[in-house]
């Protein structure tokens, strides 16, 4: 029922209710796969050495697509720019290690990286651009000429301008007829709201709309696809409203405590976490499904619910697990003290039609007890139709329980009965990368899994509020390792 990456923990069978698994769904065939022939492209890394593509998610997907031969580096050559050029040799021994994060490889996935990446041959290296120096940016258009490109910039959002400028100036990103050229930028849309006003200005003015692609890759995990693929069913989506909803919570908790990272240290999680993946949770749940099966209309559906949030100023809440300054920790020897923030807690209302008064929550917190990343939903009441599916007695309470991270998983629990009912895994959805998907949906020229600059825009306002709301309360002080309970306790 779930593949292995996705396997459910134990639960006790007398709790257990099963519904069969779900049919072909069209949101699901949008998000990651397409009937749209996969064309050839040459897909440039810029930032290949940073951790990310090296030794974290990114280094994960170009792995897979390669072993799978999803890309073929005869027609589809991934080229992976750093800032200097360096032998391929030191590289690749420190991609086969990776670090504490990073997840085994084999050796035959090593080994299709290595071709797919043109990296197996003597002498080869990793290619040096300066993404300040827009004559770095020449050469490739020799080797680029009139051939599709998807250009995937792995960098500090304060590099966004110059590397969109430069792209431009080059001639690299000039689309020609019947071709393309896209762009992906990373999260998060700047460092600050201004920036992301400054770099939309510039989308706007200097490149054809749809043609930068932000990423944020919770809206490619399996998991957040097995949610959407849940709540499109109209007899769940009838559900998901204030005529039934007594509350939503929405909870992205992680046990990692990221006080070893300069930019968290310097950022705090409204900035690193809040503003983009909790938020996306949030939006891919509780937005409106537009009639039509397409990417823009649901991009704009999450950017409207995102505009929608109200959030109660009295609810803001801030903390810090104790010892994120001690070395002993993680802290890095010799860094400045911060005050980031790990721990976020806020209510909200979403003035919608759809949820009138419905008291939402979200909670985003570092250093916890347990990973997970969803939302839980609770019902006064189970609506006649949502009730006739899963076999049990509508008006009943029901708490509707999703997780997208670390594994798909949901659940409905019955409080009054004190059963349970599993929600199969849509199988339809592949079990891969999140980072695998959202490549191969860039070059398909899909963009249901990629944020849109105004909802990152909406997101911000929500970001700003909360900082200025954050900056009067208290910081929180918990030890590592604790519940979210035991936080809220204080």
């Amino acid at each position: 029922m779930f593949p292995p990456y996705l396997a459910l923990p134990p639960t006790p069978p007398a709790l257990i209710a099963q519904v069969e698994a779900p049919a072909t769904n069209p949101w699901v065939e949008l998000l990651v796969g397409s009937t749209r022939p996969f064309p050839s492209c040459h897909f440039y890394v810029f930032g290949a050495t940073g951790d990310l593509v090296s030794k974290r998610a990114v280094r994960d997907a170009m792995v897979q697509l390669a072993e799978t031969h999803t890309l073929d580096g005869s027609k589809d050559p991934l080229v992976l720019l750093g800032q200097q050029t360096i032998p391929a040799g030191p590289y690749l021994d420190g991609f086969r290690t990776g670090d504490a994060e990073s997840k085994p490889i084999t050796q035959a996935g090593f080994e299709a990286f290595k071709k797919l990446a043109r990296l197996d041959k003597p002498g080869a290296v990793i290619q040096g651009v300066s993404v300040k120096d827009v004559g770095d940016y020449m050469p490739l258009g020799v080797e680029l000429k009139d051939d599709n490109a998807v250009f995937y910039g792995a960098l500090p959002p304060k590099l966004y301008g110059i590397y969109l400028d430069n792209l431009r100036l080059s001639g690299l990103s000039t689309q020609r007829t019947g071709g393309f050229r896209r762009i992906l930028l990373e999260k998060p849309f700047g460092n600050e709201s201004a920036d992301a006003r400054a770099l939309n200005d510039k989308l706007v003015n200097d490149f054809k709309p749809g043609q930068v692609l932000l990423v944020d890759h919770f809206l490619a995990y399996p998991g957040m696809t097995n949610m959407l693929s849940f709540r499109s069913d109209p007899v769940v989506d009838e559900a998901l409203s204030s005529k039934y909803v007594e509350k939503f919570d929405v909870k992205v908790l992680e046990s990692i405590k990221s006080n070893d990272r300069p930019y968290f240290r310097d950022t705090g999680l409204v900035k690193d976490m809040v503003q983009n993946h909790a938020i996306q949770v949030f939006s891919t749940m509780a937005c409106d499904l537009p009639s039509q099966h397409d990417g823009d209309a649901i991009r704009a559906q999450r950017e409207k619910v995102i505009q929608a949030i109200e959030v109660d100023e009295a609810s803001a809440h801030r903390g810090q697990f104790e010892g994120f300054n001690d070395p002993a920790q993680g802290s890095p020897a010799g860094a400045n003290p911060s005050q980031a923030e790990t721990y976020v807690s806020f209510r909200f209302k979403v003035k919608a039609a759809r949820w009138g008064d419905t008291p939402f929550r979200l909670v985003n917190a570092k250093g916890v007890d347990h990973k997970r990343s969803g939302v839980d939903i609770y019902l006064r009441a189970l609506p006649e139709k949502l009730a006739a599916r899963w076999a049990v007695p509508a008006d009943q309470p029901a708490v509707i329980h999703t997780t997208m991270n670390p594994i798909a998983r949901i659940w409905v629990d019955f409080p009054t009965s004190k059963r349970r009912l599993e929600i199969p895994y849509d199988t339809h959805v592949p079990d891969r990368p999140p980072y695998s998907t959202l490549f191969c949906q860039a070059i398909r020229g899909e963009t249901a899994i990629f944020a849109t600059p105004a909802e990152s825009l909406a997101a911000w306002r929500v970001a700003d509020q909360l900082t200025t709301l954050l900056q009067k309360s208290p910081l929180i002080s918990y030890k590592a390792g604790v519940s979210i309970e035991q936080i809220d306790d204080r």
